[in-house]
């Protein structure tokens, strides 16, 4: 999978770290984020849905578990490479001593109220935003009050999404122009994940992981809705340029900020995972991460 090489990376350096200052390499792991990340939130809350049946999990866990795939997403092959059990969802109840996942289904890093205000129809959204499953994470805290030692948290590994990507596909759903939601969109799921990151540090953590978007110009929901003729307008690959461009503009934006939360805690070890240019490179040479099928 193109996207784990990167993380694994910087999972192992940030273990390097750990163990440096005298500790075993991630207790646990705690994650927040959308689909990309949900290893069963979301089917834990609605039982009766489509990702409750196969396909879904049928590569590798030969049944639905309510990931958003055929096999596992890149929370758990962290997991697995980390010695870790897979990561279990908060709502699916069980043990959660090794770290639990927040993550949910369709989640927005903003709060679909902020979303509404700025322009969107935000009807059928996931009330799940980013600082409820942080509220989630308090809460498991009180529940657990062994979870919540400073010492444990600081040791643990947090992985803050990807989440802000479902902000821009409503918007772009919604038609809403590109340089809007750069202007009013960008701002407000940096601030939230910063905001994020700020909150669980007063808590006691220090080892951040921090995705940005795909390459969404490759995605094929916009590849049709925005499928024009013409010179100059797919890249290389076949990927809409202006979409790809607006990805690396919000991952220009939301580095700038994770460079400024690391000027302010110099205590916590924060660093940004690169989904864009992983993604890249699985368009780029699809052949080099697997089979290529082609579908019916």
């Amino acid at each position: 999978m193109a996207f784990n090489a990167n993380l694994l990376l910087v999972t192992a350096f940030l273990c390097l770290l750990s163990v440096h200052h005298g500790s075993a390499c991630f207790p646990a792991i705690f994650s927040f984020g959308d689909s990309l990340q949900d290893t069963g939130n979301f089917i834990n809350t609605f039982a009766n849905t489509t990702i409750s049946k196969l396909p879904w999990g049928i590569t590798y866990f030969h049944k639905a578990t309510g990931r958003y795939s055929d096999g596992r997403l890149i929370i758990d092959f962290i997991a697995q490479a980390l010695g870790l059990p897979l990561v279990p969802p908060y709502r699916g109840g069980g043990n959660f001593s090794r770290g639990a996942n927040f993550a949910f289904g369709g989640a927005t890093a903003q709060d679909p109220n902020t979303l509404a205000g700025l322009g969107l129809n935000v009807t059928g959204f996931m009330k799940t935003p980013l600082f409820v499953q942080i509220d989630w994470f308090k809460d498991l805290l009180k529940s657990v009050p062994s979870l919540a030692d400073r010492t444990f948290l600081g040791n643990s590994l947090f992985i803050m999404g990807e989440i802000g990507g479902n902000d821009f596909n409503a918007a772009l759903s919604q038609d809403k122009p590109i340089e809007n939601i750069k202007d009013a969109f960008v701002p407000g799921v940096v601030r939230t994940i910063s905001s994020g990151i700020t909150t669980l540090i007063a808590l006691g953590a220090k080892n951040f992981i921090v995705p940005g978007n795909l390459p969404i110009g490759c995605v094929p929901a916009w590849l049709s809705k925005y499928k024009r003729s013409g010179p100059g307008y797919y890249d290389a690959n076949g990927c809409i340029i202006w979409l790809n461009d607006f990805s690396q503009y919000y991952a220009s934006k939301l580095q700038d900020e994770l460079n400024k939360l690391k000027r302010d805690h110099r205590e916590a070890n924060i660093y940004y995972a690169d989904y864009y240019g992983a993604g890249m490179r699985l368009f780029s040479d699809p052949k080099q991460f697997g089979e290529l099928l082609n579908l019916p």
